[in-house]
């Protein structure tokens, strides 16, 4: 089977007034990559001072989501799991 292509990206959140990094895999030619990239090409002033104004959320599934994949790669179990 062909290797599937993705890359990282880290973001901060906010989560129960904390902030934390969410950690997420992206697959190359996915529809949040191309989310992403279409994000990144649209620029200027307005762009900057919304993502300033704007605290990004985080939900308490995609936190339990991220801290399960942050412990299986930490923990080596990826390989276990899917067997």
């Amino acid at each position: 089977a062909p290797k599937v292509r993705s890359y990282t990206v880290k973001e901060v959140r906010d989560f129960a007034g904390e902030q934390v990094e969410i950690t997420r895999k992206i697959e190359v030619g996915s529809k949040t990559d191309a989310s992403l990239k279409a994000k990144a090409q649209t620029g200027g002033l307005g762009s900057l001072l919304d993502k300033l104004s704007k605290k990004k959320k985080v939900s308490t599934m995609d936190k339990s989501k991220s801290d399960w994949t942050n412990y299986k790669d930490e923990e080596g179990l990826e390989d276990e799991l899917s067997q």
